[in-house]
């Protein structure tokens, strides 16, 4: 399939939220959320938020400012949560054609090489760790990158026709894994992809 063509979608999204981020780090104040009383008390002001066509639901901070865009035959969807102290929590989706989505489930390496990819591709990233696991029954892989004073960690994992990239950005020593983690495990597909068979 088009591998690179799904990079550079991957990498568009990225540098999207980056340039929204910067651009309106002022105007992105979190908005007020109602305390979900289901969760932890530190993390009682998240709020769960269903995306508008329902693929997901989260629980995250502040409500998402989502934007979505259509272009060479895939959807690029992006949510973006602002937090107070800077930090950013992103949730992107790159949805493509069925043909394209069956051909990268014959390539065992699909989601490795192209996340490696996207991570090298600007000189400002250093990549600190990457690593392969499984996330509700799908292939995954784990991420972290440190660029121009910000830490990126994120989870990147291949459903059906699309690719979903969770992430967060924090100013160099303002990450909280706690956070991250809760982020990660509130994380619900509509349908739960079928279970990867053990190699």
């Amino acid at each position: 399939m088009g591998r690179g063509a799904i990079i550079l979608g991957i990498l568009a999204v990225m540098a999207g939220a980056f340039w929204f981020y910067n651009e309106r780090r002022e105007s992105l104040a979190p908005q007020e959320a109602a305390p979900v009383g289901t969760i932890k008390a530190q993390m009682s002001p998240w709020t769960e938020y269903t995306a508008p066509l329902g693929q997901f639901k989260v629980l995250l901070p502040s409500h998402p400012h989502h934007s979505r865009v259509s272009h060479d035959n895939k959807d690029y969807e992006i949510f973006l949560s602002p937090q107070n102290e800077g930090t950013l929590y992103s949730i992107n989706l790159i949805s493509f054609p069925e043909k394209e989505a069956a051909d990268a489930a014959k390539d065992p390496q699909f989601l490795e090489k192209a996340l490696s990819e996207m991570l090298k591709s600007n000189p400002q990233n250093e990549i600190k760790d990457m690593r392969k696991g499984q996330y509700q029954n799908a292939e995954a892989f784990d991420f972290t990158v440190a660029s121009q004073g910000l830490q990126i960690k994120g989870k990147a994992f291949l459903v059906g026709n699309t690719l979903y990239v969770l992430s967060t950005s924090t100013p160099d020593g303002g990450a909280k894994p706690q956070e991250f983690d809760f982020f990660i495990k509130s994380f619900q597909l509509k349908t739960s992809p079928a279970a990867v068979p053990a190699k």
